[in-house]
């Protein structure tokens, strides 16, 4: 039976696609939102928010502040240090959800 060795990589040096990965690559931040209101079986996309140091090719993770009430979210980055909410309310009444400081992390790959 062979053995197989593996060799530590350090992470904060470790780099795909030019970005680095690993080590403090979440950029954390909190935005006021106030998303439209949202017919049954309608969908919105937000303008740009200003996100510092967002870069495209990143995963955006939403913290809303508080219940959703059905409506599907989820965010992208849009452009350098923007990112865009895309929203969708499938459920069978219209929901307008408040304007709220939103929790955002943009993580590398």
């Amino acid at each position: 039976m062979s053995k197989t060795h593996f060799d530590a990589i350090e992470t904060n040096s470790l780099t795909v696609a030019g970005q680095p990965v690993g080590g403090s690559n979440v950029i954390a931040a909190t935005v006021t939102f106030d998303p439209p209101s949202l017919a049954t079986m309608t969908g919105a996309v937000s303008s740009a928010i200003t996100v510092t140091g967002a870069v495209l090719g990143r995963r955006v993770e939403v913290f809303p502040p508080y219940d959703l009430q059905g409506v599907q979210v989820q965010a992208y980055v849009s452009a350098a240090n923007a990112i865009k909410f895309s929203l969708f309310n499938p459920t069978g009444a219209t929901i307008d959800l408040a304007s709220g400081s939103w929790k955002v992390k943009v993580v590398a790959p």
